[in-house]
């Protein structure tokens, strides 16, 4: 996922994940960081396992990474309701789907947002980037339905 122009991040997750479940993952997660921009005593690249006790949750909805409980999430990747106030009363369903899009292009509505703390990297990572928080998704690639395999985004 790249989260703007300076940083890009990306989850590898071997195996497949049950849909709506708490999925016990341990330290087969592996995260990468890739800064695209240098500070000083900031390595071009970053990664890391989880560690024991890391859980996963995925379903249409939502993919959460976190240790133990819910409450020390890593990584959340959720769909959002969007703003429909431009295309609501457009009766055509193919007008309505234009006028919606139009509003993801223009940075309006996003599909999805995502909040990552990069403090789990590294604090220079998180000095030098500053916060992943709600962060919009500008295009997604992963499979159709959870159990998910691979995650890529580009986000806003």
């Amino acid at each position: 996922m790249q989260v703007d122009e300076r940083l890009t991040l990306a989850i590898y997750v071997p195996q497949k994940i049950e849909r709506s479940q708490d999925y016990l993952v341990d330290n087969s997660v592996r995260l990468f960081a890739f800064p695209q921009s240098k500070e000083p005593g900031t390595s071009s690249r970053l990664s890391l396992p989880t560690k024991m006790n890391y859980r996963l949750y995925c379903d249409e909805n939502l993919f959460q990474l976190f240790e133990g409980q819910r409450a020390n999430t890593w990584i959340f990747i959720g769909r959002r309701a969007s703003d429909d106030t431009a295309y609501r009363n457009t009766e055509d369903r193919g007008d309505r789907r234009r006028q919606r899009q139009a509003t993801l292009d223009a940075g309006q509505n996003f599909d999805c947002r995502v909040s990552v703390a990069l403090n789990k990297f590294s604090q220079g990572l998180q000095r030098h980037i500053g916060r992943v928080n709600r962060n919009g998704v500008l295009a997604a690639v992963s499979s159709t339905s959870c159990p998910v395999r691979y995650i890529g985004l580009i986000l806003q």
